[in-house]
């Protein structure tokens, strides 16, 4: 783990990559808003909550801070991968 600004940086980025993604579909197929207004609602939900426990990292003792962000990048790879699966799946359909 790089620093604390890495992997915050990492969360906007792959987070906002999911919203520009969901934006690009919703132009294209435009009976499939609501499912993708989900998406994004989730996305910059995940980015919110992971954002926040990045700050609690300050909290935790010295000695677990890195099992905590590793905990939070790991956490950030599944729910990016589940968002982009998702949207994957909606324009398959």
């Amino acid at each position: 783990m790089a620093s604390v600004r890495r992997l915050k940086k990492d969360v906007d980025y792959l987070m906002f990559a999911i919203v520009a993604d969901s934006l690009s579909i919703a132009v294209r197929e435009n009976n499939k808003t609501d499912e993708i207004g989900k998406v994004v609602e989730e996305a910059l939900h995940n980015r919110n909550s992971l954002r926040n426990r990045i700050c609690e990292g300050r909290r935790v003792e010295k000695s677990e801070r890195k099992k905590h962000y590793r905990a939070v990048f790991g956490d950030l790879l599944k729910l990016s991968d589940a968002s982009f699966t998702k949207l994957s799946k909606m324009v398959k359909k």
